[in-house]
């Protein structure tokens, strides 16, 4: 009984007439390929959302601090009482409510709902105290 010579690489390099022989290789450097670019393309659409939503919070961040800011520029035509009142502002990136209470002679308890032009469904919450 003969035993066979195990697999090397000189024997694969003695192999001449075998048909078939690179499909293995081939395949499996096919699939290696495919799956670097499958994962190239699943990371840059990640990176795309997330850059979505950074622009988003952004967004929300600058009108909270646009809307505290015009607030301020106003609150002294206001009249301050210690039920809820609503005032509105409108801006290019999209629209603020504003609820606001006098809490007590020195601060102003705002809440601003924040809607932008992208998501106008969900509002932002943010509830802060500004001085009178």
């Amino acid at each position: 009984m003969r035993f066979k010579e195990p697999i090397s690489i000189t024997t694969l390099l003695r192999i001449h007439d075998e048909r078939g022989i690179l499909f293995p290789y081939l395949l499996s450097i096919l699939i290696l390929i495919s799956a670097f670019l499958l994962l190239s393309l699943d990371q840059e659409r990640y990176n795309l959302q997330q850059t979505k939503i950074l622009k988003e919070q952004m967004t929300i961040q600058n009108l909270i601090q646009i809307t505290v800011h015009d607030f301020n520029m106003i609150k002294n035509d206001l009249i301050l009482i210690e039920d809820e009142q609503t005032i509105e502002f409108e801006y290019e990136t999209g629209h603020t409510v504003v609820k606001y209470q006098l809490v007590n002679e020195t601060s102003i308890e705002l809440q601003i709902d924040v809607y932008t032009t992208q998501n106008q469904t969900k509002p932002f919450k943010f509830l802060t105290q500004i001085d009178v």
